[in-house]
Parts: C-alpha cells; structure tokens; sequence
C-alpha cells in the first residue's frame, strides 16, 4: 500500500500534470485530463499501480545504452481522482492540480450531447475556446527552462507553509534523489575516506526549501544554482537517512550504512 504522502512526493520529483489535446479530422479536437509518472525502476511503479491503478507503458530509449524508462499513466476521471488525493501534499505540482480540478469541474458541470448512436458531438466553439485556454494555461505552467521564459506567474512557497512530511521525502527521494557512497581524501592525501550521501535536484527551490527546513531530517549543505537552472541539496547522513528510510513502504530504494555492502556505492 503506497501512501498518499509518499505519491505526491513521487509525482512532485518525476511527475507531469496536463491536458493532452486529441485532434480530431472535421471535429472539434478533444482534451484529456492526463498525469504520469517516470522511473526506470519498474518495480515502484508496479507497487504504485497496485495502489492506485494506471496504465503502464514503456518509453523508447533516448540513447543507446541508456536505462530502459517506464511510464505510469492516469487520465480523466481516474487522474482526477487521484489529484484530488494528492493535492493536499504537492509543492511542485500545486498549481497544475488546481487548474485540472478546475478543469475537470467545469467538464462535469456541462451537459455533453450525444448523437442517435452514443457518440459525443463536436464542442461548441465557446467550449473549444475555453478547454483551449486550459490547455495553454498548462502548457506555460510546465514550459521548460528559464523561469523568466515560461511567461506564467509561479507562487512562492513558504517552507513553514509546505511542511512536507517524512513520507513525502522519500517519495521525492526515490523519484528524483541520488543515493551513492562519495570518496574523498584528507590533507595528507594519503587516507582515503567514504561518506554517505544523499542528493535531490529540482527546479523549484521551494521545495527543496521545505526539505531543508523539516527539523526531524538533518540538511547540512547549501542549496546551489548550476547552470541547467537546477538546485541542488545535500543531506546529512546516516541519520537523515535512517529517518526517511523508517517512513518508506515500497522497497525500491533502501539506504545502506557505510558498513554494509558496496551495493549501496552507486547512484540509483
């Protein structure tokens, strides 16, 4: 069983919340409520799907040598349902579940007609209009790059105000975090030394923010901007990581101690 508070960590790291716009020949196009989520690990999202249901897909490799990707969809009724459960607990992601809800409430409010056979007829040009300004309005929410290019007002949120729990954490851990075993060398540089780590990026920094200013989970480190637009933040560890590992259901990532096997050396 996957908690509510862990998904919405999940989707907020590796998540897409829109309307996909299905065109139609000589018809009015049609707009699908859509959220998806990625991962190359299958695993979580099979125990994800057995949670909240989906369909699975595979998604093409990019490159070559590259891990193969899966995809976990929602649409219509069934993302909305699942927005609806979620969007309580996202940060990232708050103001596109808004807009779908409303959305989706102006959806349910109309009245669609159908033909003599059961088929919807075409929209009217009033409702095309506003599913179209639905669709736009999602589309600069989740343009990539630069802040300043996406020409849509982003709120800024407090990190008191999100208050994401330990739960949430590891869900945006397991989506969007590295785990790995880092070497370094002393003064001398004669002894090697190995530190745990744990690492999360995200475009938006109020949410790593949020993370940072939970007093339960131990942040030692600055948030930075590179040059892709991403901020970036370290965790202090093993204690950071004992406490979100305690709160994690699925099995997909567990955190191994400087002690254990290498297994846990590498990036997941």
């Amino acid at each position: 069983m996957i908690p509510v508070q862990y998904l919405a960590g999940f989707v907020d790291g590796e998540g897409y919340l829109g309307l996909a716009r299905i065109r139609r020949d000589h018809r009015s196009p049609e707009y699908c409520l859509r959220l998806s989520v990625y991962n190359t690990n299958r695993r979580i999202l099979e125990d994800i799907q057995r949670t909240t249901g989906g369909t699975m897909s595979v998604i093409d490799q990019r490159q070559a040598g590259w891990k193969v990707s899966y995809a976990l969809i929602w649409t219509n009724a069934a993302a909305a349902k699942l927005i609806r459960k979620i969007k309580p607990f996202l940060v990232v992601k708050s103001e596109q579940s808004r807009a779908l809800l409303a959305f989706d409430r102006g959806i349910q409010a109309g009245h669609r007609l159908r033909d003599k056979a059961g088929r919807l007829l075409p929209l009217t040009t009033r409702d095309v209009r506003s599913r179209q300004a639905f669709y736009d309005r999602l589309k600069r929410m989740n343009r990539r790059g630069p802040e300043s290019q996406r020409n849509f007002p982003t709120s800024t949120v407090s990190p008191r105000r999100a208050r994401v729990s330990a739960r949430y954490v590891a869900g945006f851990i397991d989506a969007e975090g590295s785990l790995m075993i880092i070497r370094t060398r002393t003064a001398d540089c004669r002894t090697l030394q190995y530190h745990p780590r744990v690492t999360v990026t995200n475009t938006h920094l109020d949410v790593l923010r949020a993370i940072q200013y939970r007093d339960s989970v131990p942040v030692r480190g600055n948030h930075r901007e590179s040059a892709s637009a991403k901020c970036g933040m370290e965790a202090g560890v093993p204690a950071g990581l004992d406490r979100w590992n305690d709160r994690i259901a699925p099995p997909a990532r567990r955190a191994t101690s400087p002690g254990q096997s290498e297994a846990g050396a590498h990036p997941q």
